[in-house]
């Protein structure tokens, strides 16, 4: 707590805060100092799903960035000494660290075009001046009239969660802007350089992996200049309706043959342009970023639309370049999860279609309740849903492409490279656009290679037959992904020997566990292997039992006791499937 003198603000005080305000009208609060969002529950309508003005908070501990989005508040930033864009901010709501309260009532003057700040500081800070920007901060509030109160004892409240002795003090701001600032210096006053002097100290290296610093700091000035030109933009706007309404209505308004033609040109108009433009130049500068082909080159589809799931949060941020690699360095170190859920996207990809593809064995039993039936990619071949292309087509179909994209992605992964020296993708695209090669081979269903594998492709029937040439990959990527879902021991010791004899001769006797799972299903189609994971509970259950059943009854029909080979116990009841 020390570190960032977190001091949560008590109901009484937070009551005394927000009727500080004289405008009753919140179109944009924000909370610099957010902690936990204690000072913002003063807001009328706090905890409502819809409201009518956002609820922005910057907080520099990411610990309690969870509770703040829980309570449907907008984070836009960590160091709020580095935010350089309040202009469309109407109420300031602080309680900022003692040490520095007179440093971050300045930087909110400062940054607010019109509105209201009403913030908690140490009381030493108005009473003992005795630095440059406590003497400021007396002037403000000199100058502009505002409003001090001082309070005893309020952190020893029996509501406060943290308690201190300090006496502390209230003030509150008022910043209007008048004709002169609305249609004279605005723009100078709006584009002050955002270069914080603590990004030149940033260590990028890991975040350099991602993207070249040029790219980056490119991306940054783009974004500033164009915040710079929408600002002008809203103010050459509000100045042509000033002076419009100064002409009067038009002649049809003034006939009655329509309604009133005012054109908003007043601070509420100003300050909303603002925030809508800024919001929409965030969401197209952090697109950028997670579309960029240094991103989506080291992501899956799957993995891309996780992250694009974020990116709410994502574009509520400064688009700032300490925030730039900051995300980065989070890419960077979620890179190992990231990798593992590539893997598993690819392997469900592949034992998601055809019971052909996948082999089934039992799986590792750390103890007597728990028993898993588990999966592995066959390694001689499988057979993909790849789209039709009839014709003399020159393009695969997008999905496929990015398919076969991810294929190339997670192999090289596996085989601890950047990318393959030729890729399916390379390789589909270059048979497909070439007239010599469209002729004949792949696009006729020969057999092509890549790095990883050969590849039929029968355009007709829009299938893809994959032939691995790297099979210790394939039992690279089975183990991992075994090992992830828990159908294989973390350590290989942990399993006997008759279990990796089993996980051994799987693929030698699945051929025998699909023709007793098809006799046990009936020949329903129903019950194939895609509704083991898309179809509903009850089809779920009815396949996984079933196919714990073939499993075993192969493995005995072998001479193997599967009960004892996977671990301790004998109940067969107690077999369930984790796939």
């Amino acid at each position: 707590m020390d570190e960032y003198q977190f001091y949560p603000s008590t109901p009484a005080l937070v009551s005394r805060v927000w009727n500080k305000f004289k405008n009753r009208q919140f179109d944009c609060v924000c909370d610099p100092n957010a902690g936990e969002g204690d000072l913002l529950k003063g807001h009328p309508e706090f905890g409502y799903l819809t409201r009518k003005g956002r609820i922005l908070a910057i907080e520099i501990d990411p610990t309690k960035h969870p509770a703040l989005r829980a309570k449907n508040i907008d984070i836009v930033g960590h160091d709020f000494l580095a935010y350089q864009s309040a202009a469309h901010v109407s109420h300031f709501v602080m309680n900022p660290p003692f040490s520095e309260g007179a440093k971050h009532v300045l930087h909110a003057w400062n940054g607010l075009f019109q509105g209201e700040i009403s913030a908690i500081l140490n009381a030493q800070t108005i009473r003992n001046a005795c630095t440059r920007e406590r003497q400021q901060l007396l002037r403000v509030i000199e100058q502009s009239g505002g409003n001090v109160e001082f309070v005893e004892d309020a952190f020893l409240d029996p509501e406060a969660r943290r308690k201190t002795s300090v006496e502390i003090v209230i003030i509150h701001l008022e910043k209007t802007a008048g004709l002169d600032t609305l249609y004279g210096d605005l723009v100078a006053d709006l584009s002050t350089d955002n270069t914080n002097p603590q990004e030149a100290d940033l260590d990028i290296n890991s975040a350099e992996l991602m993207f070249p610093r040029s790219w980056v700091e490119n991306a940054v000035n783009t974004f500033d200049a164009a915040v710079i030109a929408q600002r002008e933009a809203v103010l050459a706007q509000a100045k042509a309706n000033h002076y419009s309404n100064r002409l009067g209505m038009t002649l049809a308004a003034r006939n009655g043959d329509k309604g009133s033609d005012y054109r908003p040109n007043d601070a509420a108009f100003i300050r909303k342009q603002l925030a809508a433009n800024y919001d929409s130049l965030k969401d197209r500068a952090w697109a950028s970023v997670l579309r960029s082909t240094e991103v989506k080159d080291k992501l899956s589809r799957q993995a891309q639309k996780r992250l694009e799931a974020e990116f709410q949060g994502i574009k509520s941020l400064e688009f700032t370049k300490a925030n730039v690699y900051g995300f980065l360095q989070g890419l960077s170190e979620s890179g190992f999860e990231i990798q593992m859920s590539m893997l598993c996207d690819v392997f469900d990809e592949i034992t998601k279609y055809h019971l052909d593809n996948t082999v089934f064995h039992m799986g590792w039993a750390s103890n007597s309740q728990h028993r898993t039936l588990g999966m592995r990619i066959k390694a001689k071949r499988f057979i993909l849903p790849l789209g039709s292309s009839d014709g003399w087509s020159s393009e695969l179909p997008f999905d496929t492409i990015k398919l076969l994209s991810d294929f190339d992605k997670v192999f090289a992964i596996l085989d601890g490279k950047k990318k393959p020296e030729y890729g399916l993708e390379q390789m589909a695209t270059e048979h497909f656009k070439r007239r010599e090669l469209r002729a004949k081979s792949l696009f006729h269903g020969d057999r092509c290679s890549s790095s990883y594998f050969d590849m039929r492709y029968y355009r007709g029937v829009g299938t893809g037959h994959f032939y691995p040439t790297r099979p210790d990959l394939i039992e690279r990527l089975n183990r991992l992904v075994g090992q992830k879902r828990r159908w294989l021991p973390p350590e290989d010791n942990l399993a006997g020997k008759d279990f990796w004899t089993h996980i051994r001769k799987a693929e030698q006797r699945n051929e025998d566990v699909v023709k007793a799972y098809l006799s046990k299903a009936g020949g329903c189609t129903a019950l194939g292997i895609g509704q083991l994971r898309g179809g509903d509970k009850a089809s779920q259950e009815t396949i996984k039992r079933l196919l714990v059943e073939s499993v075993i009854d192969v493995a005995t029909t072998h001479g193997l006791d599967i009960v004892q080979a996977i671990g301790q116990g004998d109940n067969r009841d107690m077999l369930r499937l984790a796939a």
